[in-house]
């Protein structure tokens, strides 16, 4: 978060927040004047999503996280000012959409928000197959309306283009990403009245029910292209993690009625236990990594909710496993505890 404080000729100060998230940490004492003057500024100025640096561009699965908080932040203020966050957040999904463009409707990881200018650093560093194509491309010229160029061609990237992260493997999409869309595309059509964002998570989880998963888990790795797993890499940690507790939550969350959520969820849970959950020397238990069908025994600091993910999940899985579960997720918790303890 920045927050760039400029004191003008009158020692009146402007406040200026990069992000919509960072209005519920500014809300917090003892920024919370700081919060109120970044709204009426916001109110003034405008957030404006059209005009965002092709430099910024984003991955949609942490903005999804800003409609939500963006609306907690709305909820503190006044009708005016709630009305404001609502129309920035629906602005926000709007310019996400493009990213689901691909044959399979799975999002790209990254999404250009801003100018349809080419960004020098973005063009120089970015190395997916997908972005090379499209920077290779005919050079278009720009709309009459807009100011010259920033940077000479090649082709510009325009407002709306998609790629895949460099470092993915063969152009993936990242599951811990594509996977934690839902509940807050489902708040979107809430906001909006429009079904198109509960549509597109829907088509996701659709196709991830439905596909065969190795030993019923999920890898990290999905091409957007195919629809198939690139790669047998299966992990709680980093590029897995919040796909798994999304599923809980989204049955949660429906007041206990996403029947096919639960039915995911439980799922998981099992091949999990079955493939990955494993016991240390010492008597820990830990969740392993799979790579391949070969375990790769270590736990990731970021796989450590899922002792928290089994916990608030327990009390629905079937009356005979409910105990266990909670056992289990005190283990995991306990493994994470000494993680820290003994370092």
């Amino acid at each position: 978060m920045r927050v760039w404080r400029h004191r003008g000729q009158h020692q009146d100060e402007r406040f200026v927040v990069t992000r919509p998230e960072d209005l519920v940490s500014l809300h917090l004492h003892p920024y919370r004047t700081i919060c109120r003057k970044c709204v009426r500024m916001s109110k003034l100025h405008g957030m404006d999503y059209h005009r965002t640096p092709l430099g910024t561009s984003t991955a949609p699965y942490r903005d999804v996280w800003r409609v939500g908080l963006a609306n907690m932040a709305a909820r503190r203020h006044t009708e005016r000012q709630t009305s404001m966050f609502k129309q920035k957040v629906l602005e926000l999904g709007e310019k996400l959409l493009p990213a689901f463009s691909t044959p399979t409707g799975i999002p790209r990881g990254v999404i250009n928000l801003g100018s349809p200018f080419l960004d020098p650093y973005v063009y120089t560093t970015a190395t997916s197959a997908s972005f090379q194509a499209h920077a290779k491309a005919p050079c278009q010229n720009p709309p009459a309306q807009n100011p010259p160029p920033q940077a000479p061609c090649p082709n510009p990237l325009w407002s709306g283009t998609s790629w895949s992260w460099g470092w993915a493997s063969a152009g993936s999409s990242i599951l811990a990403e594509f996977g934690t869309l839902h509940l807050e595309f489902i708040h979107l059509t809430e906001l909006s009245g429009n079904p198109i964002y509960t549509e597109k998570v829907m088509n996701i989880r659709k196709l991830l029910d439905k596909i065969e998963k190795p030993h019923g888990l999920y890898p990290n790795f999905l091409s957007p292209v195919s629809g198939n797993w690139v790669q047998h890499h299966v992990s709680l940690g980093g590029l897995g993690d919040s796909f798994y507790e999304y599923l809980i939550k989204s049955y949660l969350m429906s007041d206990k009625t996403d029947e096919e959520a639960k039915r995911m969820y439980y799922s998981a849970l099992e091949a999990i236990e079955a493939n990955l959950v494993q016991k240390s020397p010492g008597g820990l238990t830990y969740v392993a990594e799979w790579r391949g069908g070969v375990l790769d025994h270590k736990m990731g600091h970021l796989a450590c909710f899922s002792g928290g993910m089994v916990g608030i999940g327990a009390d629905d899985g079937v009356p005979e496993k409910r105990q266990h579960y909670l056992d289990l997720a005190a283990e995991i918790t306990h493994t994470c505890h000494e993680s820290y303890s003994r370092s």
